[in-house]
């Protein structure tokens, strides 16, 4: 996903972004989500898409968390 830019701003809510959550051999793994809001100046709430790669969640159903928006790569920003 080297196309996709790193953030080190606010991201407005449903704003669309990865996460990398780790690398292999062979590929790196990503999880997708939707920012819902704010929780500091550094922290965002995304709402997380189940996915194969990284099947985290109970029963592969959307789940949610906070996460450092430097760690976070926007796929689609709502302006």
């Amino acid at each position: 996903m080297n196309y996709y830019h790193a953030v080190d701003k606010r991201l407005r809510p449903g704003t669309l972004v990865a996460h990398k959550v780790f690398m292999t051999s062979k590929k790196d793994v990503y999880r997708i989500g939707i920012v819902k809001f704010d929780v500091d100046d550094k922290h965002v709430f995304v709402m997380w898409c189940p996915c194969d790669d990284y099947p985290v969640s109970k029963g592969r159903s959307i789940y949610s968390s906070p996460v450092n928006t430097i760690n976070l790569e926007v796929l689609n920003e709502i302006p």
